[in-house]
């Protein structure tokens, strides 16, 4: 897929995103290096990406091109951040 950009609407795919999955995501952050996500104001996200990326093990995390800060169309507050090989589609916007 190609890079979302911000207020893109996106669905995902993938084993540490299976709650969600089938739900719309409006993107609100996008990033073409995990390095630099220390500075944003959902950083508990970043947390959860990198422990995400070491469950699917090195050479799955080595596809990702970029990632995004996505939030739930559908269920307040739910917010996630996730690679480039768990967005499948763009879901409209």
């Amino acid at each position: 897929m190609r890079k979302p950009s911000i207020g893109d609407i996106v669905k995902l795919v993938g084993t540490q995103v299976e709650p969600w999955e089938g739900e719309a995501f409006r993107v609100y952050a996008v990033y073409d290096r995990i390095d630099v996500w220390w500075d944003t104001a959902t950083g508990e996200n970043k947390v959860a990406l990198l422990d995400a990326l070491d469950v699917y093990g090195r050479e799955k995390a080595s596809t990702a091109e970029w990632y995004v800060e996505v939030e739930s169309v559908e269920s307040d507050g739910v917010t996630l951040a996730v690679a480039s090989f768990e967005v499948i589609q763009d879901a409209g916007s």
